[in-house]
């Protein structure tokens, strides 16, 4: 771990201006009928308004001036017209997104039942962005370049296109995850290859039930645990079908290359929220990471919205409503990724005398088809595809007779799941913050902090009150019962004194199914709990910078294994050349840093433990699993080879050593690895660090017609990165969202060098202080109501 390195200084005069009272009310006059726009240094708009329908009318203008491409790209994701501008290479991703999108009609009964307070906000929120569309149309601003690039011309939203944003990304994508398909393929493929009782061994070894050791927020809480309705007991390789092309393995291929790209093909965000006294003060720190992706222009959107009632100052992704990651005048909140189990794979057979008719374990579907005409560009006739649905959920895969069948516990709730979540931003205490996320169906991790120095986590979605018929890890012949829990996932003020969060369980006992491979114990929470708990008597604002810093550079594998893989290699074997490049591996901080900026780690271990790392994997296990081995493979930023060491301790379910002694093969390994790096047989060459892009794409790899940013080293941080500090003097908040908050113009990468250096710009609460701001200033005539 990094010495710790102080601040202060930088820090005080980063949020001299940003401190809000908690009670607000300095806040309360203002003038009426107007909506202005105030811009801070890092081209964050701060809209101050009368009322709430300005206050969301000026924040859709804003998003619409800054973002209006991407968010035209964005409609196009979600509704599957992406091909009709950027030709055939979309037309497969524009057929996913029409058959698993949100259906129309779902969306249309929600809005017609949303809360009043949501649905002033969304219009205003569609307004704003018509607004400035607009306004663009009659030349009152420049366009982005993208339209011409694109062929096209801005276009007006509704207000279910708008919702469809949110539809269409944090249900229909982040929270749609399904691999019992992949698990089930896996299995035929070792049954074919091994033999029944070999393949249930390494089938429980890489989709294992439960790793008792994975670290979780809540630690021991008693909770309701989810659970079969009845405990499977057969033979997982019993379950054998014929071997297949498996659509979620073309899924799997697709998503390295949307990786290479920047576009993560795991869900992720780091959190943690901390109670600290100090000086005979209590206060709260919240600390915030959403990682959905590098992106230009940025997955997330910065912006202030002040009114006499509320000031809400934080980022979200773009199109939604409400302000994620943020603090209002009474709390401050974020959330990460919660994992849950919310979807399965039905494996129903079609009826042989109904051929529109599936069945399962005392359950029938009724099948419906629809062609969907898709416009590509280039060709002279739309491409017509079948989408097969039930009403269970989408066909997603046919083998033979057997439908494979996407069933969603937040099927029907999304819109409910938004307005909960919206909400939930307008709280002035955790106790009401809290009563909101029982109304949300998605998987997803929240922390809140208060002026107080209170904290407090909550695990919100129906993956917590799942009941399942069968292993719930493959496909199976009867729906889970995803009833709405009574009781809540959430823990507040803990004795640790701190809520820690990189995508794990919540709470001991809590699993996620088909995606348990994720929640093993080198899950990196541990990593962040680890750090937190190791710097207590150093929690302030600038611990929070360090604590950024290092989870930026350090490499994840070689926190979990290094030490354990070093203690392995037998020091006497090795040559002095080896010895040497030993010794640099053994004393290595685990960092992968280029302070000099000369493109290359500063330290080579750097590069031979990755080297190593990887060849030792694919050695042991990469072999076995095949064009599996993806499935519990690691990189820096991700770790998720818990067996790997398990094997090499022969813990395993099968023995993947064999004859081999663990020290003998570790070292051997190593001394291959040097060979093939140190060419003349004694000195490691230079390794290359690895660059950093934020990729002109979108979540689904879709084409902003934008430049690449780009710096060196990689660094494993958020989308945006917040850090807030709530006491009974006030709300400091200061972020960098790279690689900036616009697509055109000067704030279009302006980000970049503050988040090289690890600066953090103030995001002023307070009207007081954003009229003091010397940034650009708008106003809009004529928008309030």
């Amino acid at each position: 771990m990094k010495n710790y390195i102080l601040h202060t200084l930088l820090i005080a005069l980063m949020l001299v201006s940003v401190s809000a009272n908690c009670s607000g009310r300095e806040n309360l006059s203002t003038e009426s009928g107007f909506i202005k726009i105030w811009h801070d240094e890092a081209g964050m708009p701060h809209v101050v308004a009368s009322n709430t329908y300005g206050a969301f009318m000026g924040y859709g203008y804003c998003l619409g001036r800054d973002r209006m491409f991407q968010l035209e790209v964005l409609r196009r994701s979600t509704e599957g017209t992406l091909a009709e501008i950027f030709g055939p290479d979309y037309v497969e991703t524009d057929f996913l997104a029409r058959r698993d999108r949100v259906s129309p009609t779902e969306l249309s009964e929600g809005l017609k039942n949303c809360p009043e307070d949501f649905a002033t906000a969304l219009k205003a929120f569609t307004d704003g962005i018509n607004r400035a569309i607009a306004d663009v149309q009659a030349g009152k601003f420049l366009v982005d370049p993208a339209f011409a690039k694109a062929g096209i011309a801005p276009a007006a939203f509704s207000q279910l296109q708008i919702l469809d944003i949110f539809a269409g990304t944090m249900a229909a994508r982040y929270n749609d995850f399904a691999m019992e398909l992949d698990n089930q393929h896996l299995l035929n493929s070792l049954v074919r290859k091994y033999g029944a009782r070999t393949a249930s061994e390494i089938f429980e070894d890489v989709v294992f039930y439960e790793d008792p050791d994975i670290y979780t927020t809540l630690g021991d809480m008693p909770f309701f645990k989810p659970g079969f309705r009845f405990v499977p007991t057969a033979d997982p390789a019993g379950s054998f079908t014929a071997p297949t092309n498996s659509p979620t393995l073309q899924n799997q291929k697709r998503n390295r290359l949307l990786k290479a790209l920047g576009v993560p093909d795991k869900s992720g965000s780091y959190g943690a929220a901390f109670t600290v006294q100090q000086n005979g003060e209590k206060k709260a720190l919240l600390f915030g990471g959403p990682q959905m992706g590098y992106f230009k222009p940025s997955a997330v959107y910065g912006i202030g919205l002040h009114t006499p009632e509320f000031d809400i100052v934080g980022t979200t992704p773009v199109g939604y409503v409400f302000i994620m990651f943020a603090a209002n005048r009474h709390i401050a909140f974020t959330s990460t990724a919660g994992v849950g189990n919310l979807v399965d794979l039905l494996n129903l057979k079609l009826n042989e005398d109904s051929p529109d008719l599936l069945t399962g374990t005392n359950c029938t579907a009724r099948i419906s088809r629809r062609i969907e005409k898709i416009a590509v560009k280039g060709l002279p006739k739309p491409v017509e595809r079948e989408v097969t649905e039930t009403d269970l959920g989408p066909v997603v895969a046919i083998e033979g007779n057997t439908y494979y069948v996407k069933h969603r516990a937040w099927s029907g709730k999304v819109v409910e799941s938004y307005t909960a979540w919206f909400a939930s931003t307008f709280a002035d205490n955790l106790e009401s913050w809290l009563a909101a996320s029982d109304r949300n169906a998605l998987s997803i991790n929240w922390f809140g902090a208060d002026c107080s120095g209170n904290i407090a986590f909550v695990h919100c979605g129906l993956g917590k009150s799942r009941r399942s018929f069968g292993d719930d890890r493959l496909p199976v012949s009867r729906p889970t019962d995803f009833i709405s829990p009574d009781k809540r996932l959430s823990g507040s003020n803990p004795a640790t004194g701190f809520y820690a969060n990189w995508n794990c369980p919540p709470v001991k006992g809590y699993r996620n199914g088909d995606l348990q491979t994720n929640w093993a114990a080198d899950q990196r929470s541990r990593f962040l709990a680890d750090h937190i708990a190791a710097n207590r008597d150093k929690w302030s604002l600038d611990y929070l910078v360090q604590l950024d810093k290092d989870l930026a550079f350090t490499d994840q594998r070689a926190y979990f294994f290094k030490d354990f893989l070093v203690s392995l290699i037998s020091v006497d074997q090795l040559s002095a050349s080896e010895k040497e490049a030993f010794e640099l591996l053994r004393g290595w901080d685990n960092l992968r840093v280029d302070r000099d900026e000369n493109g290359f780690y500063d330290n080579k271990a750097a590069g031979l433990f990755n080297a190593f790392f990887n060849a030792l994997y694919k050695d042991l296990l990469g072999e076995k699993l095949d064009k599996f081995a993806w499935m519990s493979a690691s990189d820096a930023t991700w770790t998720q080879s818990a067996l790997l060491a398990k094997a090499l301790l022969r813990h395993s379910r099968h023995d993947y050593l064999g004859e081999r002694d663990a020290n003998d093969y570790v070292t051997r390994i190593y001394q291959k690895v040097f060979a093939e790096n140190a060419t003349d047989g004694r000195n490691l060459p230079e390794f290359a660090a690895q660059p950093m892009e934020f990729a002109a794409v979108n979540h689904i790899g879709a084409p902003t017609l934008t430049s690449v940013a780009s710096c060196t080293p990689f660094m494993n941080r958020g989308s945006d990165i917040q850090l807030i500090e709530l006491s009974s003097s006030g709300i400091r908040i200061s972020g960098c969202t790279p690689p900036g908050n616009a697509a055109t113009g000067r704030s279009a990468d302006d980000q970049m060098r503050a988040f090289k250096e690890f600066h953090y710009a103030p995001r002023p609460l307070l009207i007081k202080d954003v009229r003091a701001l010397r940034g650009r200033f708008m106003v809009i005539p004529g928008a309030a109501q």
